[in-house]
């Protein structure tokens, strides 16, 4: 006999009790489809358990959209692009290869000049845009290592692959819980859990990675600016600086924005079909899916939010791909930059006091707004509004930006312009025994202070999740926190 859902979640709310309250159970039925009958010992265990062991397949209820054909369409044109593009480059290298043969002729070996090199072949204007999808290029692009006398910042690669483990270690945490969930919670859930746990404190760390990326935006944005813009006394002008910071912005949003809506295209039309199964299918208490976590819910009537990067405002926060909120916050703040580098590049004394000024500020707000709110300032304990309010807000992730930009500052004015017997020409490197020491003393620094506030949080773990998430209660006391 067959029962409707309601029966079923009627049964189960009967057997749970109380705990149905809390624990919200919701049965969701037509998830598989038998394929055939069960017969023989199959057919005598359907008897008895009321299924048996007959092969299933999973059932889909998506449906072919005009948005799923037309991003099918899309990457299709792109990948002849690419194969375009790689073709006509193995072709170019293959026909320059034969002209420099015929060049160099029947020269012996010693007789050829040692500068010689391929010609050239010129490039049509549509060889030119196909030589942009090349594999051939693009590859070469990004295996690329520059020397370390031609990459004055090579450290700042290291960060970056350091701050982007951090992100994906970080998320692979966070996302299984707000898409699927944990079914073993309580293995995580503080003072005993996971959480309660010092190394574990690695994964609530892995969120400063993301502040790393706001200073590194900061230091080279406003060392781009300091050497190639306001180097030149016509961008100090009104009319110069106005027409620059018109380009500034355009190049920036050009930048970032193809690729984010074409990502965005993909996960609204394409993801929801790569997928079956029972968690693919299951429906959540919001109406959604788990791949909904990937950004791709409401972007069907919020995807101009993205293409006004307004998508980490309060009004469309998390409408449509809530994680790029990040986008949104950089560059809101990176829209900044060019007013501190002018009032540097006019006044030192004046760039510093400006900047000073926005630090202090960006300090202070999430201070008052955790004051205000009564929040745990952590991203897991603040609670669900703490990413809208503060992790998600320019006015709040403005420090590391402000600092990256005064590194850039001091960068420019103490190391790369010293030019002594102290220091290596061209690289701003001090070899001297105390500068090795004075470097190795600010390493150190650096890595005590990233373990102090990655490792030290603990503190704020040492309770159950009704106690840490409550500011008057959480053991590590206000002042801390």
């Amino acid at each position: 006999m067959a029962c409707a859902e309601a029966e079923l979640q009627s049964a189960v709310n009967g057997l749970a009790g109380n705990a149905t309250k809390r624990l919200s159970p919701r049965v969701q039925c037509g998830f598989v489809r038998p394929l055939g009958n069960a017969t023989g010992a199959s057919k005598d265990l359907e008897h008895v358990l009321g299924w048996g062991g007959v092969p299933v397949e999973h059932t889909s209820n998506y449906r072919v959209t005009p948005g799923f054909v037309a991003a099918v369409c899309l990457c299709t044109v792109i990948l002849g692009l690419v194969a375009a593009g790689t073709a006509l480059d193995l072709r170019r290298e293959a026909r320059e290869q034969k002209q420099q043969e015929r060049q160099l002729g029947g020269l012996a070996e010693m007789e050829q000049p040692l500068s010689a090199e391929p010609a050239s072949l010129q490039r049509s204007p549509l060889e030119t845009f196909l030589n942009h999808w090349s594999l051939v290029r693009n590859c070469g692009s990004l295996m690329r290592i520059r020397a370390p006398e031609q990459n004055q910042f090579a450290c700042l690669d290291s960060i970056r692959v350091i701050s982007m483990v951090q992100v994906i270690l970080g998320h692979s945490f966070l996302y299984p819980v707000i898409s699927s969930g944990l079914s073993n919670m309580e293995q995580f859930s503080p003072p005993n859990g996971l959480m309660g746990q010092t190394w574990f404190m690695m994964i609530p760390g892995c969120f400063y990675g993301v502040d790393s990326f706001f200073l590194l935006s900061g230091f080279l944005c406003a060392n781009g600016l300091e050497k190639k813009v306001f180097s030149k006394p016509q961008f100090r002008t009104p009319a110069g600086f106005s027409k620059m910071y018109l380009q500034f912005i355009v190049m920036r949003y050009l930048r970032l924005m193809p690729l984010a809506m074409f990502v965005t295209f993909l996960v609204t039309a394409v993801l929801p079909s790569m997928g079956t199964g029972v968690l693919w299918e299951m429906d959540r208490p919001s109406g959604t899916r788990c791949y909904g976590a990937a950004g791709g819910n409401g972007c069907d009537k919020y995807w101009w939010t993205i293409l006004l990067v307004i998508q980490n405002a309060d009004k469309y926060l998390g409408k449509c791909m809530g994680h790029l909120w990040y986008l949104a916050a950089d560059l809101q703040i990176y829209l900044l930059a060019p007013f501190f580098s002018l009032a540097y590049a006019l006044n030192h004394r004046a760039g510093w006091a400006l900047l000073g000024s926005a630090l202090l500020a960006g300090i202070a707000i999430p201070m008052i707004l955790m004051h205000h709110y009564q929040w745990v300032p952590d991203t897991l304990l603040g609670g669900k509004m703490f990413g809208p309010k503060v992790y998600m807000k320019p006015w709040c992730r403005l420090s590391p930006f402000i600092i990256g930009i005064g590194l850039a500052w001091i960068w420019s004015s103490r190391f790369e312009r010293a030019r002594s017997r102290r220091f290596v020409e061209n690289r701003g490197l001090c070899v001297t025994p105390r500068g090795r020491w004075l470097s190795l003393a600010l390493s150190v620094l650096g890595i005590g202070l990233c373990c102090a506030a990655t490792f030290g949080r603990l503190v704020m773990y040492k309770g159950d999740m009704t106690v840490v998430t409550d500011i008057n209660r959480n053991p590590a006391g206000k002042f801390f926190m």
